[in-house]
C-alpha cells in the first residue's frame, strides 16, 4: 500500500510527498507512509477494543502533522463516523455486522 501512495503522490506531484520523507541518517532520506516503529499487533475480541482501535487510528494523521482535526483527512474513516461524509472518490465504509459478536459482545470462534 506505501508503494502505491508514492506513487500516486509522485503522479500528481503532490506537496505531501515531501511532508512524507523523513532523513533517516546523513545522506539518507525514505519515504514513510507509516509510522515508524516496530508496530503493535493486537486481537480485538470487544465493542470496546475496536472503538479504542478506531480511535487511535483516526488521531494518527493529526498526531503526525498532516492535519488539525481527524476530519480533516481525506482517507480518514472519521469523516464518515463523525460527520456522515461519503467521498465518492473513496471506497465506500461499512460497520462490522452484529453477527461478528456474541450476545456477550465478545468474538466468537466461528467469526
Amino acid at each position: 500500500m506505501s508503494k502505491a501512495v508514492k506513487q500516486m503522490l509522485l503522479q500528481s506531484q503532490a506537496p505531501l510527498l515531501d511532508r512524507l520523507m523523513v532523513h533517516e541518517r546523513p545522506g539518507k532520506t525514505c519515504f514513510r507512509f507509516w509510522q515508524e516503529g516496530a508496530g503493535f499487533d493486537r486481537n480485538l475480541f470487544s465493542p470496546q477494543a475496536i472503538e479504542a482501535s478506531i480511535d487511535y487510528i483516526h488521531t494518527n494523521p493529526v498526531k503526525r502533522g498532516l492535519c488539525d482535526r481527524a476530519t480533516d483527512w481525506k482517507w480518514s474513516s472519521a469523516r464518515y463516523y463523525l460527520e456522515e461524509v461519503v467521498d465518492p472518490e473513496l471506497p465506500l465504509l461499512t460497520t462490522p455486522s452484529a453477527q461478528w459478536f456474541d450476545r456477550s459482545g465478545v468474538q466468537t470462534e466461528h467469526s
